[in-house]
């Protein structure tokens, strides 16, 4: 685990409740023969940002300053499972036109988190056979990777939420199985859930995945990707998106050399006194960057970098193969 955090009461994050292990576990899970989650050896970050017994506004700023420590510690992906309407207090409710990616806390929150260069995958809602049938923040957010739910004959989950976003910006973006979806409770055993909550961590889990093959692409070039290989693309739904992604048609579609070039990795990351770059190739040389771009340290035809007089926190690190550039981060403990 790289980092934990409860927002609501600085308590553990564990034995809160059984929704974060179900979320989880369709991602992360790895049981020999029985169970394989859709990013098991991916790393994981786990934030507390919900107070499950009560819905308040608090909430929104909880899930805001585990963003900025998801971003804080080098986060590449968050999946959120969970989204926001309606409060105890009815004087707290939003409404439709709320829904606009521009209004509310947490999505604009959202907003900066992926300005960041941070994909955020999010689960829709629940509320398609609800009065109010729409989707929820911060999965209204225009650079949030918004998720609905199918069954495994591709038909809408029933409860799946309603898009566009009140700008009429086309959400869900694409979908994944809400219906019975596979997973683990907390006891330990296999059972099955229903909700967008499901379909969000499967979608992210393979996102994630995709960005470990190539993880010289940007987050657009990703979403670009995702959509046009989904089942409906070009057509659109307003509870499925583009329907259900093919990730192995979008790297069937790279060029296989392409691919190749970027097996690159750094380690150790985190890093205390250097990190050295892997690569099957030779490598020319390594630059350091600060957050604000400006080249603090180069090494030239060596893997190895020493970074023992370098201030904790995260950089970027910029690897020269074959006279092209390789961009990673790089977090120094």
């Amino acid at each position: 685990m790289v980092d934990t955090k409860n927002f609501v009461n600085n308590n553990s994050i564990y034995q809160m409740h059984s929704h974060g292990t179900n979320v989880l576990a369709t991602m992360a899970a790895k049981i020999n023969n029985q169970y394989i989650g859709s990013a098991p050896d991916a790393q994981y970050a786990l934030y507390v940002s919900e107070d499950a017994p009560v819905e308040t506004p608090k909430e929104l700023l909880y899930w805001v300053q585990a963003a900025e420590r998801a971003d804080s510690v080098g986060v590449d992906l968050i999946n959120t499972s969970l989204g926001y309407t309606t409060f105890d207090d009815p004087r707290y409710d939003f409404t439709y036109d709320d829904m606009n990616g521009e209004t509310t806390i947490i999505s604009k929150g959202a907003q900066i988190a992926a300005s960041r260069g941070i994909f955020l995958v999010n689960a829709m809602g629940n509320d398609g056979n609800n009065s109010w049938h729409y989707l929820g923040a911060p999965a209204d957010a225009v650079d949030v990777f918004s998720i609905g739910a199918l069954d495994a004959n591709l038909n809408p989950a029933w409860f799946t939420s309603y898009g566009p976003n009140a700008n009429q910006i086309q959400k869900p973006n694409v979908s994944a199985l809400g219906v019975q979806s596979p997973t683990f409770s907390p006891s330990g055993n296999m059972t099955a859930a229903n909700g967008t909550s499901f379909a969000s961590p499967i979608l992210a889990g393979a996102v994630a995945s995709l960005m470990s093959a190539l993880p010289n692409a940007s987050t657009q070039e990703i979403k670009t990707w995702v959509e046009t290989s989904a089942h409906l693309y070009p057509s659109y739904d307003v509870q499925l998106g583009y329907g259900v992604p093919n990730f192995e048609t979008i790297l069937g579609q790279l060029n296989n050399q392409e691919i190749s070039s970027l097996d690159i990795q750094l380690y150790p990351n985190p890093a205390t006194h250097f990190f050295k770059v892997q690569s099957n190739q030779p490598v020319e040389r390594i630059e350091v960057l600060d957050w604000s771009g400006q080249r603090i340290k180069v090494n030239s035809n060596t893997n190895e970098m020493n970074v023992k007089d370098l201030s904790k926190g995260l950089y970027f690190v910029r690897v020269y193969i074959n006279n092209k550039a390789y961009n990673y981060k790089l977090m120094i403990k």
